[in-house]
């Protein structure tokens, strides 16, 4: 009786509050505590840090390195694609502490070399601009959509020669393959 009352509250439970934890492999139905944690440190505590000073974004960039660490190690989602879109997301704020570094730093210089005007920062300005595209890029090659697209693109710049089997072609699933098929027909 009481493992049937331990289930109907674990169902209960997963009712009322498991999209908390669902997207977690189940030894790490935590890890969404755990990470809300981490959030506000990053939003509150840090704030507390040196206010104003690099040693706040020093703080913060090496807290966000070790949560890629973390991520990297532990694997907490139960889809992959999640942690690599996790992963992404901590790497695009660490890249913003970053810029944030740089500009501190190049003030702080008795000389500055402007920072803001060279390529690194263009690149991460570019950087910041495409973080949009990463779930939908990724989420696209996914589906096969891209490959589909990459193949049809492929195959009518570099049409079959006269006498080859179509057959052979239709297996191709990735760009890779692709050229390696044409290269070893050549």
């Amino acid at each position: 009786a009481d493992s049937e009352q331990a289930t109907d509250e674990e169902r209960l439970a997963l009712d009322r509050i498991g999209i908390m934890f669902k997207a977690y492999k189940a030894k790490y139905w935590w890890y969404e505590l755990y990470h809300m944690s981490k959030k506000l440190f990053m939003t509150s505590i840090l704030s507390f840090i040196s206010y104003g000073t690099s040693l706040q974004l020093y703080a913060g960039f090496v807290f966000l390195a070790g949560q890629i660490v973390e991520v990297v190690r532990l694997e907490p989602y139960g889809h992959h694609e999640h942690n690599n879109y996790f992963i992404y997301s901590l790497l695009v704020q660490n890249i913003v502490l970053l810029y944030g570094i740089c500009i501190k730093v190049d003030s702080a210089s008795p000389t500055p070399v402007g920072f803001r005007e060279s390529w690194l920062a263009d690149f991460i300005q570019v950087t910041f601009s495409t973080v949009f595209l990463f779930p939908l890029v990724t989420g696209l090659w996914h589906k096969n959509i891209l490959t589909k697209l990459w193949n049809g693109l492929y195959f009518r710049l570099f049409p079959i020669k006269d006498g080859q089997d179509d057959a052979e072609f239709e297996e191709i699933t990735s760009p890779a393959s692709a050229l390696h098929t044409r290269k070893s027909n050549a």
